[in-house]
């Protein structure tokens, strides 16, 4: 099946409707004289995912004084090295898109994605370890639980609304002849 929209901009434009914020990038697309490149979507789209996480995160913790000046220069901390994996996230989705639009997901590539999305998913584990012991440091342990769990909310809803996005790859009869018959 072949999508007459590029996955890439399907995606951008999902994470801006799941975010609410669609009604601006419109008004401005339709502006001719301003141009929003693929890559304008996606740093947009972040930063509107961040200020949205920051604000349910607030909603649900119920700081003190003290554990809020004390919690937001660590969850920085943790979201910086977290949107480095989620660039490249993004750079793996956009690799599979190229492959998928070309029809050109070979078993070779398909490996090759594969053992990016795992070197991915270990690192993003690898930070919330981590950032556990100083999240500890910085809260009760049973806020930094709750944190997690929010945390962890926040990351399925975005990665089930870029699952429903992102089509299976095409299986050709090259590669239906490779399994081993019984």
């Amino acid at each position: 099946m072949n999508y007459p929209i590029k996955m890439k901009y399907k995606i951008t434009g999902l994470l801006l409707a799941m975010v609410g914020f669609t009604g601006p990038i419109g008004a401005l697309q339709a502006n001719e004289q301003i141009q929003l490149t693929p890559n304008d979507h996606i740093q947009l789209t972040r930063e509107v995912i961040q200020t949205r996480r920051q604000a349910i995160i607030t909603l649900n913790m119920g700081f003190t004084e003290s554990e809020s000046k004390a919690f937001w220069p660590v969850y920085n901390e943790y979201r910086s090295a977290m949107k480095k994996v989620g660039d490249r996230r993004v750079a793996l989705i956009e690799s599979y898109a190229e492959a998928y639009n070309e029809n050109a997901v070979s078993d070779e590539i398909a490996l090759e994605l594969m053992e990016e999305f795992l070197s991915i998913e270990n690192k993003r584990i690898g930070i919330k370890e981590a950032y556990l012991d100083k999240f500890a440091a910085v809260l009760p342990t049973t806020k930094v639980m709750k944190f997690y769990q929010i945390d962890n909310k926040l990351d399925t809803i975005i990665n089930f609304e870029l699952a429903a996005q992102i089509p299976l790859v095409n299986i050709t009869d090259d590669s239906l002849a490779k399994i081993p018959s019984e």
